[in-house]
């Protein structure tokens, strides 16, 4: 297991989300967009492939929920923080919501989308954190989402959350904890 994500990282990370010498509007919608999806891992430690599978309709925007549907009719409720909403909220307000495909949308549009408007897929997602570690000069191999996911259950443990709510709040069938251990 990888040591999880320094702050000094982070903020590398927020700050390479804006594609360098670029000023156009694809570029300041990149940047939103990249910031919220880094964001909404960050503080809720959902899974790359869970990011690419959120619709609008699975974000409550008032209370900063957001639904992950799961096998079956599981569905997890995920809080955002305070930084993670406004996040997102920016990235829907500016960019997304304005810009839906066929100028409609609906709930079941998805959330996140590249930009030739066609959701997000996991290798897209690979592809998203290996430019950001390279214009943020990270070199350490294994900073992605599966990193953030980690980081997120690491923060929540440290702030004394349960481990039995960690499980369920990562979807996750089986305890992490002998993997947290070996940190």
């Amino acid at each position: 297991m990888l040591p999880p994500l320094a702050p000094g990282e982070w903020e590398q990370l927020l700050l390479a989300c804006r594609p360098p010498k670029e000023t156009r509007v694809l570029a300041e919608q990149a940047t939103a967009r990249n910031r919220a999806i880094l964001w909404v891992l960050f503080d809720t430690g959902m899974r790359a492939t869970e990011i690419c599978a959120l619709r609008l309709g699975d974000v409550d925007l008032e209370q900063g929920i957001v639904s992950v549907q799961e096998k079956g009719a599981t569905v997890r409720r995920l809080t955002l923080g305070h930084e993670g909403l406004r996040h997102l909220l920016a990235y829907l307000d500016n960019y997304r919501l304005g810009a839906a495909v066929g100028g409609e949308r609906t709930d079941e549009d998805s959330l996140f989308l590249s930009e030739a408007d066609r959701p997000l897929t996991k290798s897209r997602i690979t592809l998203l954190f290996d430019r950001l570690k390279q214009r943020a000069g990270i070199t350490r191999k294994g900073v992605g989402p599966a990193l953030l996911r980690e980081s997120f259950a690491m923060r929540y443990l440290q702030t004394g959350g349960d481990l039995d709510a960690l499980w369920e709040l990562l979807g996750q069938k089986e305890s992490l904890l002998p993997q947290l251990c070996h940190l």
